[in-house]
């Protein structure tokens, strides 16, 4: 480590966080070709409900200010293809063929006071969204890092919002450091909040300490940016009843199949100022202080979270056979219609699994969605597909959903499997899936006969 750097690690450590002083958000729409000067300058026009224009943003905001920008895509930065597999939500194949294709991006950037900065990022994302649909644009949510088909963006970015689904609002990023890995979040500027960053974290704690962050994040949103002092953290007194919901599904009871050793729902940290790396972005950050200082920090942290979360109930002590295929892409088994799942135990060669997907795609794609749009299926039929669901560390898990809604390129419907290694999904959710990744189908018609599922058992 440098001598100045070691030096400035060695000033701050155990300071209290740097002061965050407004919300900072900014939005991008990449149009089909170039943007249409007119609804460029509607844009504009309807944000100054909101916001004042400004010609570059103060060093701090003491009212809503935005300013905005019309770039060439190539300048601005193309999002590389191999990137939407981790940063793309909700792309169909029609969104990922325009964004290769854009010519013209449309960047807002906007500020705010904290108080204000949660009704100020609703607006924003409103009329970004109503911008986006006008082009037929994709939306990228520039403080998460994250791009989005229109659908999701409405989902994640607004009906999240009014619904106070915190866990949804921001980005958790776990990527490795040798024999640790480190946590950022991304997004919690949006609204005037410190960027939480924890290093040294060992692999099995990541999924439990990126639950914890979205509990620090409802704290704050509830209290204000961290100060440093000690805290505690109570899943029971978060204010968004949805996320209270969410959280609550972590904590191990005494009764939970599997626990054991049963979580309170409290524990107790401070926050400290933390070295920024390149990857941490501007915006201010904090990292967790977590027990006894003299005690190792992964005992430190795993005593956090056991007595958070408690331990056992959620696959934390499952066999390492279940954790590989918790970071296999291949299929899981889909519910039958009494809740047993269907078999998978027999092994089939990789490339019978193949062809079993090829021909069920092949078979979605023409004559399922055909029947399904046209409405010529037999009233009361279902339709489940297997799509794949992405873990903050890249690990996919290949489950099936119900589906409810077909709209454009978009599955909408509820998941029906309870996911091994995704802490932010569970079996009831409502999620979505772009058509181009489904793996395989499954019709169930109302006489209890069966189409589909090619895949199952290989």
């Amino acid at each position: 480590m440098p001598v100045l750097e070691a030096v400035s690690t060695a000033l701050l450590a155990g300071a209290p966080p740097a002061l965050v002083d407004d919300a900072r958000m900014s939005v991008a729409v990449y149009c089909p070709t170039t943007c249409d000067a007119e609804a460029v300058l509607k844009l504009g026009q309807d944000l100054q409900a909101s916001f004042d224009v400004a010609a570059a943003l103060p060093s701090k905001a003491s009212e809503p200010v935005f300013v905005m920008a019309a770039l060439p895509t190539e300048s601005f930065g193309r999002p590389d293809p191999a990137s939407l597999d981790t940063y793309g939500i909700g792309l169909s194949a029609l969104d990922r063929t325009l964004l290769a294709a854009s010519a013209e991006v449309v960047v807002v950037e906007a500020a705010a006071p904290r108080d204000g900065a949660v009704t100020n990022n609703a607006a924003l994302n409103r009329q970004m969204a109503a911008f986006a649909a006008s082009q037929g644009g994709v939306l990228e949510d520039l403080e998460s890092r994250e791009l989005f088909g229109r659908e999701a963006w409405q989902e994640l970015r607004i009906e999240a919002a009014d619904a106070r689904r915190v866990q949804d609002l921001f980005r958790v990023e776990v990527y490795g450091d040798g024999e640790w890995e480190r946590l950022s979040t991304h997004g919690l500027v949006k609204f005037g909040l410190h960027e939480i960053v924890v290093d040294e974290v060992y692999g099995d704690f990541a999924d439990d300490l990126a639950a914890a962050t979205v509990l620090m994040a409802a704290y704050a949103l509830d209290r204000g940016p961290w100060t440093g002092g000690p805290v505690t953290l109570d899943v029971s007194q978060v204010s968004q009843a949805p996320t209270r919901a969410w959280l609550e599904g972590f904590v191990c009871t005494e009764d939970a199949p599997g626990t054991q050793q049963a979580g309170t729902g409290r524990a107790s940290l401070s926050f400290a100022a933390a070295d920024a790396r390149e990857h941490d972005g501007d915006a201010a950050i904090a990292k967790p202080v977590f027990g006894d200082p003299s005690m190792e920090p992964a005992e430190r942290m795993g005593q956090f979270l056991d007595d958070l979360w408690g331990y056992g109930c959620r696959g934390d002590g499952v066999t390492e056979a279940t954790a590989e295929a918790a970071e296999t892409e291949q299929p899981l088994a889909l519910p039958g219609p009494t809740g047993a799942t269907l078999d998978q135990s027999t092994p089939v060669p990789a490339p019978s699994l193949e062809a079993a997907h090829e021909q069920a795609a092949a078979t979605f794609r023409s004559s399922v969605k055909s029947r399904w749009k046209g409405g010529t299926l037999p009233a009361g039929t279902r339709l489940m597909v297997k799509g794949p669901f992405r873990g903050s560390k890249g690990a996919v898990e290949w489950m099936w959903v119900e589906v409810a809604v077909w709209d454009a390129a978009l599955l909408q419907g509820e998941l029906l499997n309870e996911p091994i290694g995704l802490p932010d999904r569970h079996a009831g959710d409502a999620v979505v899936v772009d058509e181009s990744e489904v793996f395989d189908y499954l019709l169930r018609f109302p006489d209890g006969t069966e189409e589909g599922a090619l895949t199952e058992g290989l």
